[in-house]
């Protein structure tokens, strides 16, 4: 069969324009797929709801193709360059975490060596330090999480190196001077060099994130999660072996890299066809992942599976097409129709099965589907225990929510029973049950319903036989259970908290974290936004960011996982929070803290004796959770 395509050359106007006008290429919004540098979408702490014990094998994990090609700015080869177009912080608070980092030395810095990172022989604006350390900084923050990177040196046949390199090539090596293979060599360790300096703590101070494995290199490593936690994995070398002088690198391992060099002992497996045949191509691409995906899910237990969606046919085919299927960049563009001319239609459909063919006689009008939506659209329907590592172009919300949903998420159900009244805020503690409503009055549940209290509260906490709160004007007050009215205290808080053991914490307007002493206040160090106190001096708060401490009983303050908007201890020393979508978790006793997703919507949660746990929705519904396993 004749193939033409709505690309080639001049036909590009004229063909486009038919094929856009064709009833079957409809405009296709979807979630697999997004090219805009923003995603209304979060999954920061998904590992953390993984079991401890699950190996790395057995994980379903979201990665990007070259990951941070979203910098590169010129308008030369600009569709076939760009691969993404989220940075690196939004793609890992969306929940990527492979990453695919392609380098090269760079030595047009003031003399002094970086790794810059690259698309092929296309510099991107960036280097693998600022990798590293947002990658760091995204750990510190979300401890329950790994993040992995795939890393290869593009540029192994440069000659620009520091000539003290030649020396440690022709030491290493004991070949001849000037055999072809020492200039490469030299090139590949003075990488090495730069490479291991970014991960030491004496170059970028990362205190121990990177994991060494414990044979580097020999590709038989399979750790658990709870090994990987908090840390970054090097997945590949940066390739010290030469083609030019066989058997060469193998004494010049890193302890940090890698976890696999190549997949020649079969412990890796890898589906890259990075190349179509023009747009129809895409079915044969498709073709491949799919059945890599069926592999994975059936395949070896220790082994460790790689499926790349991306591919490109230069001139013709783009990265974005291929992973969208649409006629242009944008998420919700039409399909891309492609014709097959003097074409038989029941050959043409048997040929490309997952994409519309409509008959036009006597030419074929095939409308493109993309690899992102093929794949969730699989993954959602397949039944699929397990898809490994899937590395994409332009990952939107959906496909990166499917590959993570086929882990086993831990979440626990609760049913939520409906309580009578409107309030905004609500405290659980000592038996008791206090709230304040949109017009700061206060509340006490009596058991069969609310009891209006006197006086005008913004905000109350309840616990050891005490009620505090504090007023609009930012005046604190406080009456034991027995009492007719409210005592005011001295100071000025915007938020307090009781705990069980009568321990007072407050913050200020300005953030200022204060604890209640005899009958005045002491500053502590650190800025918040809200705290919450438990027993024995279990405080744990949150800043403006909405970022997770605990204190550590030493006037500093330990950074936990997650994000949250608002957050309870309870009696015990349970803790509990609602995030900025509204999501409940419970934090686990664990070293490091993990999170378990609660089953509900709420945007305020308090929980107290025996479990009692009360939350607010954002309607200002009132509900109580009982245990529903």
């Amino acid at each position: 069969m004749t193939k033409t395509t709505i690309l080639r050359n001049t036909l590009l106007t004229s063909l486009l324009a038919a094929v856009l006008a064709a009833p079957t290429a409809h405009a296709h919004g979807t979630t697999a797929y997004t090219d805009e540098a923003e995603l209304s979408y979060t999954n920061a702490d998904w590992m953390a709801r993984v079991d401890n014990d699950t190996r790395l094998s057995m994980l379903s994990i979201p990665g990007t193709h070259d990951t941070m090609s979203y910098g590169y700015e010129s308008d030369e080869f600009y569709d076939y360059v760009v691969t993404q177009s989220l940075d690196l912080t939004t793609q890992l608070e969306a929940g990527v975490r492979v990453l695919d980092i392609r380098a090269q030395l760079d030595y047009d810095n003031g003399g002094d060596q970086e790794i810059q990172i690259n698309h092929g022989v296309m510099d991107v604006n960036s280097t693998f330090e600022e990798v590293m350390v947002t990658v760091n900084d995204f750990l510190a923050k979300h401890s329950g999480e790994t993040v992995l990177i795939r890393f290869k040196n593009e540029c192994s046949d440069c000659d620009d190196y520091e000539s003290e390199y030649l020396t440690e090539a022709y030491e290493a090596t004991g070949v001849y001077p000037n055999h072809p293979g020492v200039a490469d060599v030299a090139n590949r360790i003075a990488f090495k060099d730069k490479f291991e300096h970014h991960l030491d703590p004496s170059g970028l101070d990362l205190g121990g994130r990177v994991w060494r494995p414990s044979t580097p290199c020999q590709g038989d490593e399979n750790p658990t999660l709870g090994e990987l936690r908090g840390k970054v994995v090097i997945m590949d070398s940066y390739q010290l072996e030469t083609e030019l002088i066989p058997g060469f690198g193998d004494n010049l391992g890193s302890d940090y890299a890698c976890m696999q060099y190549d997949d020649s002992n079969g412990t890796l497996n890898i589906q890259d066809e990075y190349e179509v045949d023009g747009p129809l191509g895409i079915q044969e691409k498709w073709d491949q992942i799919r059945d890599h995906l069926e592999t994975t899910d059936s395949g070896s237990h220790n082994g460790i599976y790689i499926n790349y969606l991306s591919a490109n046919d230069f001139g013709s085919v783009p990265p974005y097409r291929v992973s969208s299927g649409h006629s242009n960049w944008g998420w919700d563009a039409n399909n891309l129709g492609t014709w097959v001319t003097f074409c038989n239609h029941s050959e043409v459909e048997a040929a490309y099965p997952d994409f519309s063919v409509s008959y036009s006689w006597p030419d074929c009008l095939v409308i493109l589907e993309g690899t992102n939506v093929l794949t969730m659209d699989y993954i959602e329907n397949g039944n699929l225990d397990r898809v490994g590592i899937v590395m994409s172009d332009f990952p939107g919300a959906g496909l990166l929510e499917a590959i993570i949903n086929t882990n086993s998420l831990a979440e626990e159900t609760l049913t939520w029973t409906p309580v009578s009244g409107a309030l905004t805020q609500v405290a659980v503690g000592d038996g008791e049950v206090w709230g304040v409503n949109d017009e700061n009055k206060v509340y006490r549940h009596n058991g069969a319903g609310w009891t209006n209290v006197p006086g005008y509260l913004t905000q109350v906490s309840v616990g050891a036989g005490q009620v505090w709160g504090v007023n609009a004007n930012n005046q604190i007050y406080y009456r034991d259970f027995g009492d007719t009215g409210w005592t005011s205290v001295s100071g000025i808080l915007k938020q307090v908290s009781i705990g069980p053991d009568g321990d007072v914490w407050g913050v200020n307007p300005a953030g200022q974290v204060y604890q209640r002493v005899g009958d005045g206040w002491v500053n502590v160090s650190g800025t918040l936004a809200q705290v919450s106190v438990g027993p024995q001096g279990e405080v744990w708060g949150l800043n403006s960011s909405g970022q997770v401490y605990r204190y550590n009983g030493d006037n500093t303050w330990a950074l936990q996982p997650g994000s949250l908007a608002q957050i309870s201890v309870a009696p015990d020393g349970e803790v509990w929070g609602v995030d900025a979508q509204n999501q409940i978790y419970r934090y686990n006793d664990t070293t490091p803290r993990t999170r378990t997703l609660m089953s509900g919507v709420l945007n305020h949660v308090s929980i107290g004796d025996d479990g009692q746990v009360w939350g607010i929705n954002p309607n200002d519904e009132i509900f109580r959770a009982t245990d529903g396993s």
